[in-house]
């Protein structure tokens, strides 16, 4: 073999092993660009699983505070209409008195924990408690409801007779035009459980609307047949 063939075959071997190189650099380029696509292709998928996850967390938050400020519009619509007749006045003069009361002994609750803030919430919770939680409350609410819609209450209960006590108490407070934050103090449980059981006792009673805007439009029914 010839100097010339040696060169030549040196040469195709270099180039040979040059290809080589080149083609498993390529693979190994196109591997890692894979992965990284890949990689961004998750993170990807991610984010627009958070995006929509966020978007559906507000979009449920705002239809709970829209739901709430509706209830309390309802709630102020049914306390108008209980203020509104002609009978039960005497009910709810006693009643407003004993709201008075509590608002009284809040305000001195307040300015007596001025100094030591950290107490406040025990307090207000003891005397809410003490006052306007316990089971008289429900004893006047009773008698201001029979009072002023007489036969009201009995002709629902009657209506739906597998209501518990505690749900019947629920629907006395919300016919009186309780507000919902105050029926959650009353009833002694947070806002969420309370609009999951109203939500529950809705369907129950078959009513394809919130629980206050049934039991308002029950109250107008009563007050045209009258």
């Amino acid at each position: 073999m010839n100097i010339v063939a040696i060169i030549v075959i040196a040469v195709l071997t270099v180039a040979l092993a040059l290809v080589s190189y080149a083609y498993f650099l390529c693979r190994e380029n196109l591997r890692r660009e894979r992965k990284m696509n890949s990689v961004f292709y998750g993170l990807s998928r991610d984010l627009e699983g958070d995006t929509w996850r966020q978007k559906d967390t507000i979009q449920g938050q705002r239809e709970e505070i829209e739901s709430l400020a509706a209830e309390v519009r309802e709630s102020k619509a049914m306390a108008r209409m209980l203020r509104q007749r002609p009978k039960g006045s005497g009910e709810l003069i006693a009643f407003t008195e004993k709201l008075l009361l509590v608002t009284d002994e809040l305000a001195n609750v307040y300015l007596e924990s001025a100094a030591h803030p950290q107490t406040l919430g025990r307090r207000v919770r003891e005397v809410l408690d003490s006052t306007i939680a316990d089971r008289g409350t429900f004893g006047q609410v009773d008698s201001l409801m029979e009072a002023s819609y007489p036969g009201f209450l009995k002709g629902l209960y009657s209506e739906y007779p597998w209501m518990t006590d505690q749900d019947r108490q629920l629907v006395a407070l919300m016919c009186c035009g309780i507000s919902p934050n105050a029926v959650s103090v009353i009833m002694g449980m947070d806002m969420n459980r309370l609009s999951k059981w109203k939500t529950q006792l809705a369907k129950k009673m078959g009513s394809p609307v919130r629980l206050s805007k049934f039991l308002n439009e029950k109250l107008l029914d009563y007050s045209v047949s009258l």
